[in-house]
């Protein structure tokens, strides 16, 4: 009896989800890889950094919103990598896609946890009136560094908005055998 109480105890705490972070992109320096990450809870509290590679600003009209994301160059990748902060995993949520003005566009995305390539797709877009919410509700996407990388298919760009990010935090496996150890101890003094 007592050690189920333990045993669920350390469930319990081994992962807390904290809020969904959505990542806005509301501010940059037009045709730059200058953007600053936004989000309604601030930057230092998110439980993981954003960081970059081969991806652009676009602040003004022809896409769906305000500050979008973009892959610059015909058959060009860019990356967008999540790393948790020590203490934490983080989970992918979602994210949203759109074509630029009137014009379709194509990419393929591949999405790698902790550097494994686990889901891969074409994504096709129509123009930029309307953002397509692509979501992960059949795949785990959970880990401490996932990475997001978009190759232009077509001359036409696929913007990228409010990303979805859920941080977990992980207690280090040190805290859950002290755990485990003063409920074995709480055990033993209450039979002697």
């Amino acid at each position: 009896m007592k050690l189920a109480f333990v045993a669920s105890t350390a469930f319990c705490c081994s992962a807390a989800f904290a809020d969904i972070t959505l990542l806005d992109i509301p501010d940059g320096v037009q045709g730059t890889t200058i953007f600053d990450w936004s989000s309604e809870q601030g930057v230092n509290n998110w439980g993981f950094t954003p960081n970059s590679t081969n991806i652009w600003f676009h602040g003004d009209d022809g896409w769906a919103s305000q500050g979008v994301l973009y892959v610059k160059g015909n058959d060009a990748t860019g990356v967008i990598d999540l790393v948790a902060e020590t203490g934490f995993e983080i989970t992918l949520e979602s994210f949203a896609i759109a074509g630029w003005n009137s014009a379709a566009a194509e990419a393929d995305f591949r999405l790698f946890i902790d550097g494994e390539l686990t889901y891969d797709s074409i994504l096709a877009v129509a123009g930029g009136d309307d953002y397509q919410t692509f979501t992960f509700d059949q795949l785990d996407v959970t880990g401490s560094v996932i990475s997001l990388e978009f190759t232009n298919l077509t001359t036409s760009r696929v913007g990228i908005d409010n990303i979805e990010v859920g941080s977990i935090n992980v207690p280090a496996p040190g805290a859950l055998a002290l755990l485990g150890i003063a409920g074995v101890a709480g055990s033993r003094r209450r039979r002697g």
